[in-house]
C-alpha cells in the first residue's frame, strides 16, 4: 500500500522494543531505537485501523445515522502501562494498538450494532478473534462496553493481514460515565481506568456505573448494596467526601484556555491537554494521507516533548468533525457536566 505505513520490524525486535519501554536504565541510543521501533509498530495499525472503523461507521448508520464514531492509536504511555500491569503480555501480542468506537444514544441501539458486528449483512473478510460483552457482564468497577477485536485479512493488502483492531461499542450513558473516569484520571493523577487509583474513587465510579446500570435496566455491578436507597446512601457519602460536584465543576473551568489551530472539516486531530496549565491545544489535519503521516509526526514528536511532565495527555484520534471530536472525547474537553448531572440525580 503506497503511502501508508507498513511494518519494518520482525515481532521479536517488537517485543524487546516494548521491553526497553518499561525495563532497565538504558542508553540514549537504545531507548530512541526502541522508540522508533513503537511508532513504527503503531503506525503499521494506521491502514487496518482506517478500513476496521469504515466498516463500522456503515453498520452504525444502520442503526443511527447521528452514531458517533472515532478511531485512535494507542497511546504510548498505555502501552507502557499495559506491560507493565500484565508481565506475560509482549508488544506484538497487544491487540488493541489500534481502536475504535462508536457510541449510539442507547444500549438497546448499542446491542443492535453488536449483533451486526457478530453477524455482517455481507460476509466479512476479518476474522472475529474476541468478543468481551461487558455491558451484560460488566466489571466490578463499573465499566460497560461491547469489545470485538478483529485479526485484518485482505487478499490485496497483505501487508497488514495478521494485524489486530479492537472495536468498542457503547451507549452515550455509558461513554458519560467512562470519560468521567479519564478526566479524573487526568486531573487527579489516578489510574482509575487502570484499576489502581484511590479506594474512594473506585468504589465511587463503581456505584455510578451501577446507578447508569439499573437507569438502562442493564445487570447490575458487581458487589453493590442490594437496594437502590443503600446504594443512593453510599453514594451520597463519596459525593460528599471526595468534594465532587466542585471538583468535577473546577475541571471544566480549568481548561477554558483552548487553543485551536484550523479546525474547519473533518480529519486527524492531535489534542493535548496540560492540566498544569489549566490549557489544551487542538490540531487538526486533513483526512487525507499526507494528513494521516503529518498528525502522526506530530503526535510522536508531542509524545516524546513530554516525557518529563507525566500530568500531560496527548492523543491522536479520526473523527468527522470538531463537535464529533467533544462526542468521542470530552473528557479532553473536561466537560462532565452530563456526568455531574447524574451524580445529582442520583443522590437526590
Amino acid at each position: 500500500m503506497p503511502g501508508w505505513v507498513q511494518r519494518e520490524h520482525t515481532s521479536a525486535e517488537i517485543d524487546a522494543a516494548g521491553r526497553t519501554l518499561i525495563g532497565r536504565p538504558v542508553t540514549l541510543s537504545e531507548w530512541s531505537a526502541a522508540i522508533d521501533v513503537i511508532n513504527n509498530w503503531r503506525s503499521a495499525h494506521a491502514f487496518p485501523l482506517n478500513t476496521l472503523q469504515m466498516g463500522l461507521r456503515t453498520r452504525a448508520q444502520q442503526i443511527e445515522r447521528q452514531a458517533v464514531i472515532a478511531q485512535r492509536i494507542k497511546r504510548r504511555v498505555a502501552i507502557a502501562d499495559k506491560l507493565g500491569r500484565m508481565p506475560d503480555l509482549v508488544l506484538s501480542a497487544m491487540q488493541d494498538i489500534g481502536g475504535c468506537r462508536a457510541v449510539l444514544s442507547s444500549v438497546e441501539s448499542a446491542r443492535a450494532l453488536a449483533v451486526l458486528c457478530r453477524t455482517p449483512r455481507r460476509p466479512s473478510r476479518h476474522l472475529l478473534l474476541r468478543e468481551n460483552n461487558y455491558v451484560d457482564n460488566p466489571k466490578s468497577d463499573g465499566y460497560r462496553s461491547i469489545h470485538f477485536v478483529y485479526e485484518y485479512r485482505s487478499e490485496r493488502n497483505e501487508t497488514y493481514n495478521g494485524l489486530k483492531i479492537e472495536v468498542q461499542i457503547r451507549s452515550h450513558l455509558q461513554h458519560v460515565w467512562a470519560t468521567a473516569v479519564e478526566t479524573v484520571d487526568a486531573f487527579e493523577g489516578q489510574g482509575i481506568k487502570s484499576g489502581r487509583g484511590e479506594r474512594d474513587w473506585r468504589r465511587f465510579f463503581a456505584l455510578m456505573g451501577d446507578v447508569i446500570a439499573r437507569k438502562e435496566d442493564c445487570p447490575r455491578v458487581p458487589n453493590m448494596p442490594v437496594s437502590s436507597e443503600s446504594v443512593r446512601r453510599e453514594l451520597a457519602r463519596y459525593v460528599d467526601r471526595l468534594q465532587v460536584e466542585a471538583r468535577l465543576g473546577a475541571y471544566r473551568l480549568a481548561t477554558k484556555r483552548i487553543t485551536r489551530r484550523g479546525l474547519r472539516g473533518w480529519g486527524y486531530f492531535v489534542l493535548e491537554l496540560r492540566p498544569r496549565e489549566h490549557s489544551m491545544v487542538i490540531r487538526r489535519y486533513k483526512g487525507s494521507l499526507d494528513g494521516a503521516e503529518s498528525a502522526a509526526e506530530q503526535y510522536f514528536a508531542t509524545e516524546t516533548q513530554n516525557e518529563r511532565d507525566p500530568t500531560r495527555d496527548v492523543v491522536l484520534v479520526k473523527v468527522s468533525s470538531l463537535e464529533a471530536l467533544r462526542s468521542a472525547y470530552p473528557n479532553y474537553f473536561s466537560d462532565t457536566r452530563e456526568f455531574l448531572a447524574l451524580v445529582l440525580e442520583a443522590v437526590g
